[in-house]
């Protein structure tokens, strides 16, 4: 005969096994959907990289660099002197500025200038085949320091990721964008 110890193990087996076989079909779960992640719209949404035709930069009110595409698809400086870009760099730059997300909104009604977004601060202008212009206004970095204040045209600011800001920025220069001659 069994004993009532050995009934009783057996009885708390077999519940233990139901509760782990409820556990994994989700008896006890509370939310019935599986979460998704929210799409986010690229700061840039409309205006195609691929037809752009002229990259600006400017600071304090002048122009640093001035980029032109030529006929054959490569890319120009025609400031701060003329002299060919690296087509790859240039594009990389492109298709940094197309991947750009907003990581947040700034709250309504915050100055501008407390962001760092000013008429004297830095600015890249993009123009297109169309004539179509896109600004961005770029600001300080975030007190967290994870990420950086960017406006787009007269829009209100955003806060992009600072990992993707640093990509940009470093790229938007003309010691990154140059022509290196690497012929022997």
């Amino acid at each position: 005969m069994l004993r009532r110890s050995t009934v009783l193990l057996v009885v708390i087996f077999l519940l233990l096994l139901g509760f782990i076989a409820a556990l994994q079909q989700g008896w006890f779960s509370t939310s019935p959907q599986e979460p998704t992640a929210t799409p986010q719209a690229f700061l840039l949404d409309g205006f195609l990289m691929a037809q752009v035709e002229n990259i600006q930069v400017f600071e304090n009110q002048q122009l640093t660099l001035d980029l032109k595409r030529t006929p054959d698809g490569g890319w120009i400086f025609t400031l701060p002197a003329a002299s060919p870009a690296d087509p790859g760099k240039v594009e990389q730059l492109l298709s940094s500025l197309s991947a750009l997300t907003a990581a947040s909104q700034v709250s309504p009604g915050t100055a501008l200038e407390a962001l760092g977004i000013t008429p004297d601060g830095k600015k890249l202008v993009m123009v297109d085949q169309m004539g179509g212009m896109v600004t961005l206004h770029l600001g300080n970095s975030t007190p967290t320091g994870t990420g950086n204040f960017v406006q787009v045209n007269q829009k209100p600011p955003l806060v992009v990721s600072q990992y993707a800001f640093q990509d940009v920025i470093s790229l938007a220069n003309l010691e990154a964008l140059q022509l290196r001659d690497t012929t022997p």
